[in-house]
C-alpha cells in the first residue's frame, strides 16, 4: 500500500549523525524522501505532536528537548512507509537505530508516525513547516 509518513531526527540524532543512516536506510528500501529540513521547532508544535502522551511522566521533558535545538524533518512515501519507517529502520526503544543509538526513551534520536491515523495527523500538523522556504 502506498502512504506517506512523518520522521523526525531528534538534536541527539542529528549530533550522532543518524540522520544520515536513517536516510540511507529509507532509500535502500526503496522509500522516496519527498521534504528534508532542519528546523527549530517551539514548544508548543512539539506540545501538539506529543498530545497523546500528556500525562506521562516524560511528556514536559520531551517537549523541552524537542524545542532546545535544531531537528530535522521528513516527509516520506512510497510502499508501506508507515511500518519500513517506524519498525524497520527508526524501531522502537530500544531496538532498531534507537536501541543502538538511544541514551533513554526521551533521547532516542528520532520519531516516526506509528499507524496511518497518526501519519495523517502528523504530516498536517507539519505541513506549515514543509511550506516554509530558506532565504
Amino acid at each position: 500500500m502506498y502512504e506517506e509518513t512523518f520522521v523526525l531526527i531528534k538534536p541527539d540524532g542529528i549530533q550522532k549523525g543518524a540522520d544520515k543512516i536513517i536516510r540511507d536506510q529509507l532509500e535502500k528500501l526503496d522509500l522516496e524522501i519527498a521534504f528534508y529540513k532542519c528546523v527549530n521547532l517551539c514548544k508548543e508544535w512539539v506540545a501538539q505532536l506529543y498530545r497523546e502522551h500528556e500525562g506521562q511522566d516524560y511528556y514536559f521533558e520531551t517537549i523541552k528537548w524537542l524545542s532546545s535545538a535544531p531537528v530535522i524533518i521528513m516527509r516520506v512515501k512510497g510502499e508501506n512507509a508507515i511500518q519500513k519507517a517506524k519498525f524497520q529502520v527508526i524501531g522502537r526503544y530500544p531496538n532498531g537505530i534507537r536501541g543502538q543509538l538511544a541514551e533513554n526513551n526521551i533521547k532516542n534520536v528520532a520519531h516516526a508516525s506509528e499507524s496511518p491515523a497518526a501519519a495523517k495527523r502528523e504530516l498536517e500538523l507539519a505541513e506549515p513547516l514543509f511550506s516554509i522556504t530558506s532565504d
